[in-house]
């Protein structure tokens, strides 16, 4: 998940190179459940308020509930993320 854009702490742009880097690990045995993209683009939609539960940077019982259906997703065979409506 990326946090509030106004936390000055993390260097949000270090996110999808988390992301990336992870992903080219990814092989026979191995998978990425990639939460970083969906959560940007819940974020065109949605209040940072929306989906967290501190404000910041720990999800709330609707972000937690992202992160499962992309992994429920993702070992389900599903090789796309979910879409958002």
């Amino acid at each position: 998940m990326l946090p509030n854009p106004r936390w000055p702490y993390p260097v949000e742009a270090r996110f999808p190179a988390y992301r990336d880097a992870l992903a080219e690990l990814c092989g026979s045995g191995t998978a990425l459940a990639d939460v970083t993209s969906i959560w940007t683009d819940m974020l065109a939609r949605k209040s940072v308020h929306d989906l967290t539960g501190n404000g910041i940077n720990h999800p709330n019982d609707f972000g937690h509930r992202v992160y499962a259906q992309v992994i429920l997703a993702l070992l389900a065979g599903g090789t796309s993320l979910p879409t958002i409506s």
